[in-house]
């Protein structure tokens, strides 16, 4: 065997190694980006929550209804 096919073989799994490389990195940035969406779905309704859980008060509803009006 001589030096060229020694180097051919070393660029076919370089190659090999990119490709093995660029497919888990598209794997790891969709569920990336699913687990930063459902994150902040999630916080959007812990927020909503909490916002109406301070209008059963009836005190504080009655100053958040008088606030609607001005």
């Amino acid at each position: 065997m001589n030096w060229e096919a020694i180097g051919a073989i070393g660029e076919v799994a370089g190659a090999a190694g990119v490709i093995v490389t660029l497919a888990y990195l598209a794997i790891q940035i969709r569920l990336n980006t699913k687990v930063v969406n459902e994150t902040a779905t999630g916080e959007t309704y812990r927020s909503f929550s909490g916002y109406r859980h301070l209008l059963t008060d009836p005190h504080l509803a009655s100053l958040y209804a008088r606030r609607l009006d001005d």
